[in-house]
């Protein structure tokens, strides 16, 4: 299992990863209403703190900031790097750009990037 998830890691960081970066603005429209789902199901409100793991490139954590408000927070998860670096680019454009890159125990060292406040006024 540990070896498997080291290739999927190798592969989100390689081709595969570049691929769906390169491709964001065409696929973000394809795969928002699996997140527009996850998102109503999960019912955020604004104060509240959300985790977006496999946040790729973004799409759904910087919707859910705006759901979580001025008061509440997204901290994005996910270990594809140039996928994070879209998720970055894009939080730039619309909130400033404070961005945070952090790690876990292990091998693996899954990056982060944080939306704080209503990023859509």
């Amino acid at each position: 299992m540990a070896n498997e998830n080291v290739l999927q890691i190798q592969d989100w960081n390689g081709p595969v990863g570049e691929r769906w970066a390169a491709e964001q603005e065409a696929t973000d429209p394809l795969i928002r209403p699996f997140g527009e789902a996850a998102m109503a199901a999960a019912c955020v409100k604004a104060g509240e703190r959300v985790l977006d793991v496999g946040c790729g490139c973004g799409d759904t954590s910087l919707a859910l900031a705006g759901a979580a408000g001025s008061t509440g927070s997204v901290l994005g998860l996910d270990v594809s790097a140039p996928m994070l670096a879209v998720a970055r680019g894009r939080k730039s454009v619309v909130c400033g750009g404070r961005c945070f890159t952090g790690g876990a125990a292990g091998a693996v060292r899954p990056v982060l990037f944080a939306v704080r406040g209503d990023v859509l006024r």
